[in-house]
């Protein structure tokens, strides 16, 4: 599918129109940005997207970029449902004069007549990620498709768009409580929920929000507050960092969990640092998922990973990534010991009988976790920790911070009153 994202027209202040171009058998259609367009100054691209660049003159366009890179693909991916579509009933590829006439049909783009179950959108949902290769989201969507079908058994009826109100959601988070799932996994499938119902929203094939006025109960969302966080400690880290292996796959892991525990970054940014990244001994990268700016120094530890991979680091799989930790994990003596950790269903307290052992609860977001722990132990202050990984507030970050980790330590401190020590 030949869709491409080109700009053209430099007016005199310097800016270009972004299009979505698509050619088929030597013709070409340009498609603005958005339903006003979108402009962008020059050198404000790369492959596709818009970039942070330094300097005062671009600190507007900085902070416009989550935006406009999502009206980007927002409108690259309606044009290939559209050609995706017509090729499915016509079995040729639209010709660009075709595709124009079923861009500008009514409900942007969606051909006339067409009608859609919440099924068939939610199937070219996860076409539309595939196609963006958000391969990791697009893999959450399967569990949320299949609590979504046992929902509908359940109560026996079929979903719409227009089923999604306060009290439905309600109902949905209700059912996944009752079948056991813990608060924080509720949380993840509402919020994808959410996120999918949006998007049709703003593709034009739907018009119902009453979903947005659903608020997660204040009982299930204070009720996980103490669960406990699970951080390396610099002796495990260590011992882990040791460890003598062959499986490249395993390697590479590791190196991605080191990278993490050494600058904070989420899985999908420490899967994207690289030469271009590095600048006068700093890592600059702009966040996924926030589309902030972070500047986080090198240490030792990030300077050997990237030694080691001269070429950057590359995305994998996530599943396959949290497997590979837990195995690692595994083969760490240290990471083998007791280790309950509690969390909650509603505001039923539950214990996963099944993961007695540290190492059984290794996943990507235990790097960050590592380096926020790590970060105060050696004494960093808590508005520098926060500068390197974004957060924004203190109760967001403490919910990175493992208490347990050095308590020992500490106490052995103490010293027993009246008891002088031998000179």
């Amino acid at each position: 599918m030949s869709l491409k994202v080109i700009t053209r027209n430099l007016d005199s202040k310097g800016f270009e129109n972004i299009y979505i171009q698509y050619a088929h058998e030597g013709v070409s259609k340009r498609f603005p940005v958005g339903p006003s367009g979108l402009k962008v100054q020059r050198g404000g691209m790369e492959d596709g997207k818009l970039t942070a660049c330094r300097g005062a003159a671009w600190k507007e366009h900085n902070a416009s970029i989550a935006v406009g890179n999502e009206a980007i693909e927002t409108t690259k991916s309606e044009l290939a449902r559209i050609i995706r579509r017509y090729e499915e009933d016509n079995h040729v590829k639209p010709t660009p004069a075709v595709l124009e006439e079923l861009w500008k049909a009514p409900k942007n783009g969606v051909p006339t007549g067409a009608k859609y179950t919440f099924w068939e959108l939610f199937k070219e949902y996860g076409a539309m990620l595939e196609q963006k290769r958000d391969y990791n989201t697009a893999r959450t969507l399967k569990p949320l498709g299949t609590l979504l079908l046992e929902f509908e058994r359940a109560y026996g009826m079929k979903l719409s768009l227009a089923s999604f109100d306060f009290a439905l959601m309600t109902r949905f988070n209700d059912f996944m409580l009752a079948q056991g799932h813990r608060n924080s996994t509720t949380k993840t499938r509402m919020a994808k929920l959410k996120a999918m119902l949006n998007y049709f929203v703003q593709m034009g094939v739907s018009k119902h929000v009453a979903f947005r006025e659903y608020k997660r109960d204040k009982a299930h969302k204070d009720a996980p507050t103490n669960q406990r966080i699970v951080a390396l400690s610099e002796e495990e880290l260590a011992e882990w960092l040791a460890l003598d292996l062959e499986c490249k796959h395993l390697r590479y892991a590791r190196a991605l969990f080191s990278l993490s525990c050494a600058t904070g970054l989420r899985f999908s940014d420490v899967t994207r640092v690289g030469p271009h990244c590095i600048d006068n001994d700093v890592i600059r990268i702009t966040t996924e998922k926030t589309g902030e700016e972070l500047t986080i120094p090198l240490n030792w530890q990030s300077l050997e990973v990237l030694a080691e991979y001269p070429a950057g680091m590359r995305p994998t799989d996530l599943g396959k990534y949290n497997a590979r930790l837990v195995e690692l994990g595994e083969m760490c003596p240290a990471l083998r010991k007791s280790f309950t950790r509690t969390s909650f269903s509603g505001i039923t307290r539950v214990t996963d009988e099944a993961k007695k052992f540290k190492f059984q609860h290794l996943s990507s977001h235990v790097g960050r976790k590592t380096f926020v722990t790590r970060c105060l132990m050696a004494g960093i202050p808590e508005f520098k920790i926060r500068k390197w990984t974004g957060h924004k507030n203190l109760e967001s970050f403490t919910r990175y911070v493992d208490n347990e980790i050095g308590e020992a330590d500490m106490m052995a401190r103490f010293k027993r009153v009246g008891v002088q020590e031998n000179s």
